[in-house]
């Protein structure tokens, strides 16, 4: 998540990241394997939209799914386990975190309560092949900046480094491959950058929050210096790629309670979608309050939630590619049973604005040169393709990785010189 601030004496930009231990990171895992399989087994015929809520020993998995896979209690105990796993809650954690401390797969009971898919939904979804409408209405935005690594701000960038980064120290310090601290998988960090007036433009990182868990007999100063001597040395060693440095006086804060060893759904009850907007790109100052429609992202493809968002993200990612704008806000409405769209909405920064006459043609660009079907929009973007891996695409966070295609430099490239093609045709018009 990325809010900008603007003090008496500078601008600041600030961004919040939370790694795949989280508890509603979590959630998300568990429901991105069912629906995952759900897909393979079914293909686009798949009907599901599964949410799953977590508290303390208890996993209750829900919501509506017209399936031919067999959801039962073995095959949900065996989604739990590897999605605690993918989330970094090893077996071995139990040599240093009490039950009390931290649950693990193997702690938690199963509830299942999915049930088939509403009859009147299934009217604009079932058998309906390449005229397949969406599954819900809504408004889904997402957006792009002209920033270093594929177009993430840099305060979110740095705080998905140094989240990433305590996630893998984390399995490897709970499987004995380092032998200083021991790391829980549960961790947040927030990033400041002083900026320049365009609003993300960074000049320098200067404060720096961090949540990671310990276990008990931890000395805790000795621990908190430790992570900030730790995430220091990497951001150092990681400067050419962030390409800002950390400030002289930047503040830290580790663990700002002093204590974190009860962690993950001991602590914190979760459910998907309550990170939709925490690890998700916004761009240009005034966009800096997270425009960002649905619920949870962990939805097929049908399910305009997802698949509208990533949408949105790479028509922002082309406008950027193509220097038409430092920053892109694309936004597109559907409506539940049609496969169309109902509208796009597009901004960019002030010279982007100023030429209407160019944005209209844009806009009608992407109206014509883009099928806006559902099955046509996850075909695009190779959710049927194999070797698709929807729990991959949520553990990843969505946005800013090369491996997904929305955020495909080479994909993005061919779009952008595409549009800049036809721009002049258009404008003629």
């Amino acid at each position: 998540m990325t809010n900008s601030l603007k003090s008496a004496t500078r601008l600041q930009s600030s961004s919040e990241f939370c790694s795949s231990g989280h508890p509603d990171r979590l959630a998300d895992n568990i429901a991105a394997i069912v629906i995952n399989d759900i897909q393979k087994k079914d293909g686009p015929k798949s009907h599901a939209a599964i949410e799953v809520f977590i508290t303390h020993d208890s996993v209750i998995i829900a919501g509506e799914a017209t399936t031919s896979l067999e959801l039962t209690k073995q095959y949900l105990a065996q989604v739990v386990e590897r999605a605690y796993e993918l989330s970094g809650y090893l077996p071995e954690m139990r040599q240093y975190w009490k039950k009390e401390e931290v649950m693990l797969a193997k702690d938690m009971k199963i509830i299942n309560k999915v049930s088939p898919q509403s009859i009147d939904i299934a009217l604009g979804t079932t058998d309906k092949g390449e005229d397949t409408g969406w599954n819900d209405q809504g408004i889904m935005f997402s957006s792009s900046e002209n920033t270093n690594d594929a177009r993430i701000g840099t305060p979110m960038l740095v705080a998905i480094m140094i989240g990433e980064y305590l996630q893998k120290y984390s399995r490897e310090s709970i499987l004995a491959e380092r032998a200083d601290f021991r790391i829980g998988p549960d961790n947040k960090c927030i990033v400041t950058c002083d900026v320049e007036e365009d609003g993300f433009t960074p000049k320098c990182i200067s404060a720096i929050t961090i949540a990671v868990p310990h276990h008990a007999e931890a000395d805790t100063e000795k621990f908190n210096s430790y992570i900030k001597e730790l995430v220091l040395n990497y951001l150092n060693e990681q400067a050419s790629v962030i390409k800002c440095t950390v400030s002289p006086d930047c503040k830290w804060v580790i663990n700002g309670t002093g204590r974190f060893v009860c962690h993950g759904n001991v602590a914190d009850t979760s459910m998907t979608g309550r990170k939709i907007s925490v690890n998700h790109p916004s761009a240009g100052p005034l966009w800096c309050n997270k425009m960002i429609g649905g619920g949870s992202l962990v939805k097929p493809f049908h399910a305009s939630d997802l698949i509208l968002n990533v949408t949105a993200r790479f028509i922002a990612n082309v406008l950027v590619r193509a220097g038409l704008t430092k920053y892109a806000v694309v936004g597109v409405a559907c409506s539940i049973g049609k496969k169309e769209i109902q509208s796009m909405f597009i901004h960019g920064d002030e010279s982007f604005e100023k030429n209407v006459n160019r944005k209209d043609a844009i806009t009608a660009y992407f109206h014509q040169n883009f099928d806006w079907t559902p099955i046509a929009l996850a075909t695009k973007f190779g959710f049927f393709s194999e070797g698709f891996d929807f729990g991959r695409i949520v553990n990843d966070n969505f946005f800013g990785k090369q491996n997904q295609p929305w955020d495909n430099d080479e994909l993005i490239l061919k779009e952008a010189q595409a549009l800049n093609l036809a721009l002049g045709a258009l404008m003629k018009e």
